[in-house]
């Protein structure tokens, strides 16, 4: 049996690391690159592309390219968030027959499940061209606020995606084992995740191998995406008054503008200021017009206060409930790459009273934490171990005027969870399409541009950032963790009430 590979599935980048001698390392892809754009598209043969190659054409072919699928996987279409991205995504999406979200691309309709099997395909095969192996099992991670359906939602895109998925593991839980693997830490430390669509905060403490989550809360509709898309109202309304042209109805420009307020948020991490410069920005309307913009970083500080101001309310509610005071949180980590706006991290720092660690890579941390958990579940299954679950008592029927539950398939037998009594039961998505996988271009994309700051790794052998890995006085594979339900999760009873089973 082949190694277990860890998958961070992310809104707006992938990561995949594995274990290999003493420590986890994540595997770069072809190109050298330790992340792989979330995106996928239709280019102009027909031909399904993935990743840097989907992004790079995205200007020029946005009703056909999908990104952000994360944000709409395990949803319904009449929820509020779907309506939210409407107003920014480029491609068009449509309800299906029982109320899912079906993403259109090339006159198709697709599933978020179906595109994110699509991305975890594209993972596995990176790992099995730097591993030289076949690839069959996985840990993938998710937001620790995601609920029962949107975990049952990712479960199924990597079954499709050919992967015995072996676990799903919360995202800053994976970013503290990636943390503490390498010693025998005894503290209290607090995970802030802010990634392109999610934010997720917890508490853990981790005492002589065990991690146990004392807390944790988040928010499945807030990201780096929500930071994109205020710098292009921005833009959007400021163009308006000087030019009186509306350039948010062009799908084209819109998506121009898109791209351009993602490269002035990433200059604005490093500078005072960002220039935006984008010509002939309105060729339907009035060719000659040009969008030239210089952004300040207070500016964009001002338009995003509100949601720096949610992460640091969530972070108190979720301390408080963890028992503990702030000062008696020792370390805390920042995952996710909206981590490198300055006035996040000062926010983060003025809470907590300290300095945030810098012990893990902010783009790596989850999915190196997932290899770590892949290591864990690989040795057990080695000493005899069941690598699953106890398996629950099937519930009981539900009344015959309640709303029928989801009937996902769960080949792993890793529940005995029901529903989250949070939002209506997801109908089942439909099955994927045959030719999905099978036509995938396989033409090598050119080198995109690497990270503002980050620059592309340049060597496959590099772990944990490049510091070397350490043994630890309790062998990794004997880590403990114990995590928590971060939705209450319950059965549906008469009058579309929710009867609480598990707080």
């Amino acid at each position: 049996m082949g190694a277990i590979i860890g998958i961070d599935l992310g809104t707006s980048n992938s990561c995949v690391a594995v274990w290999e001698g003493n420590g986890p390392r994540v595997i770069l892809d072809s190109k050298g690159y330790n992340t792989t754009p979330s995106y996928v598209a239709v280019n102009s043969r027909g031909k399904l592309i993935v990743g840097h190659l989907a992004k790079s054409q995205v200007i020029t072919n946005p009703y056909q390219t999908i990104y952000a699928a994360k944000r709409m996987i395990g949803r319904r279409f009449d929820e509020e968030g779907v309506k939210i991205a409407q107003q920014f995504i480029t491609y068009d999406i449509a309800e299906g027959p029982k109320g899912e979200v079906l993403m259109v691309m090339n006159e198709k309709q697709y599933s978020p499940i179906e595109i994110s099997a699509i991305i975890l395909k594209k993972m596995k095969k990176i790992a099995e061209q730097e591993l030289n192996a076949e690839v069959t099992e996985a840990v993938i991670t998710v937001p620790a606020y995601f609920n029962d359906n949107q975990r049952k939602a990712t479960r199924d895109a990597g079954e499709i995606a050919g992967l015995n998925v072996l676990r799903l593991i919360n995202e800053p839980t994976a970013a503290a084992l990636a943390y503490g693997y390498r010693d025998d830490t005894e503290k209290n430390v607090a995970v802030f995740d802010l990634g392109g669509g999610t934010f997720d905060v917890s508490v853990l403490s981790i005492t002589k191998g065990v991690y146990e989550v004392l807390a944790t809360g988040g928010d499945s509709y807030l990201g780096g995406e929500d930071f994109d898309n205020r710098l292009v109202e921005y833009m959007v309304k400021e163009f308006k008054k000087t030019a009186d042209v509306d350039i948010a109805m062009d799908k084209m420009a819109h998506q121009r503008l898109k791209d351009a307020a993602e490269n002035a948020k990433r200059e604005l991490s490093s500078k005072e200021t960002a220039d935006v410069s984008l010509p002939f920005i309105a060729p339907n309307v009035d060719p000659s017009l040009h969008l030239e913009f210089k952004i300040a970083r207070n500016t964009f500080e001002n338009l995003t206060r509100d949601l720096v101001d949610r992460c640091v309310h969530i972070c108190d509610m979720v301390v408080q409930e963890s028992g503990l005071k702030r000062d008696e949180i020792d370390d805390v980590l920042l995952v996710g790459g909206q981590t490198r706006m300055p006035k996040v991290r000062e926010s983060v720092r003025e809470f907590f009273g300290r300095e945030p660690s810098a012990r893990v890579h902010p783009d790596e941390a989850i999915s190196m934490g997932a290899a770590i958990q892949g290591y864990i579940l690989d040795m057990s299954r080695k000493a005899g171990k069941s690598i699953q679950e106890p398996a629950a008592a099937p519930p009981p029927p539900p009344p015959p005027d309640s709303a029928a539950a989801p009937s996902f398939e769960d080949a792993s037998q890793e529940t005995g969870r029901i529903s989250a009594p949070t939002s209506k039961p997801t109908e089942p998505e439909p099955e994927i399409q045959e030719d999905a996988f099978a036509a995938l271009e396989t033409e090598s994309p050119a080198p995109p541009l690497p990270e503002a700051s980050e620059p592309a790794p340049q060597s496959k052998s590099a772990s944990f950032g490049g510091r070397p890995s350490g043994e630890a006085n309790i062998a990794p594979w004997k880590k403990i963790l114990l995590d928590v339900t971060p939705l209450s999760l319950g059965v549906a009873t008469f009058g579309d009430m929710t009867y609480v089973i598990i707080p």
